[in-house]
């Protein structure tokens, strides 16, 4: 795992389809801080379990990679003082997105463009409804954020729907560090990689 991870990260990300198109001017320094941060903790040893049993899991690629991002961007958006800003969340968990396909293929569970499509536009959803889009909302911003149209994004609803059951519900509290398992002021080590992206 650790030598997929290593060429995963050694690719070119000029090549890789990301998010470049999708950030927003002057957003630029705080998306590739989030998604340094991001990358810091999926590639953490403590994640490698995790990682693992993503590359193994059975689900669609794009369902697997759309539900890894989301819960990444998650943990990220918690742990950020004031939370990701909404203008730079959904370029980031592209730019995330194109890291976790490079993860895959070099896997050996190479991620089509088709299958890189629908798992953004899967995230988008599952994302768009953490921050309680209505459907109307969701289809209406789908061209910006993931350059979806508003049919496409449609078709997506139903299938992001029934992925949601294994997350919290829409403005649900995090844990407090107590009720995790974690000691008050000791940061744990998703957080000490985050701040650790956040210095890169």
């Amino acid at each position: 795992m650790v030598a997929i991870t290593q060429k995963a990260r050694e690719r070119d990300p000029a090549k890789r389809l990301g998010a470049r198109p999708f950030i927003p001017q002057g957003m630029e320094d705080i998306v590739a801080r989030i998604s340094a941060a991001g990358q810091r903790i999926m590639y953490s040893p403590q994640m490698r379990d995790e990682l693992k049993a993503a590359v193994a899991s059975k689900a669609p690629i794009a369902q697997k990679l759309a539900e890894s991002v989301t819960g990444l961007m998650l943990t990220l958006d918690q742990k950020m003082p004031g939370g990701i800003p909404e203008e730079a969340l959904f370029p980031a968990a592209l730019d995330l997105l194109g890291e976790a396909s490079d993860a895959l293929t070099e896997a050996g569970q190479k991620v089509t463009r088709t299958e890189y499509g629908e798992a953004a536009l899967l995230m988008f959803v599952l994302m768009a409804r953490k921050l309680g889009y209505s459907d109307e909302q969701i289809m209406g911003v789908a061209a910006k954020a993931v350059g979806a149209t508003p049919e496409e994004a449609r078709q997506a609803i139903p299938a992001a729907n029934a992925m949601q059951g294994a997350r919290p519900p829409a403005g649900q509290a995090p844990q407090a560090p107590e009720e995790a398992g974690e000691q008050p002021g000791q940061p744990d080590e998703e957080e000490q990689a985050m701040q650790e992206g956040f210095q890169a």
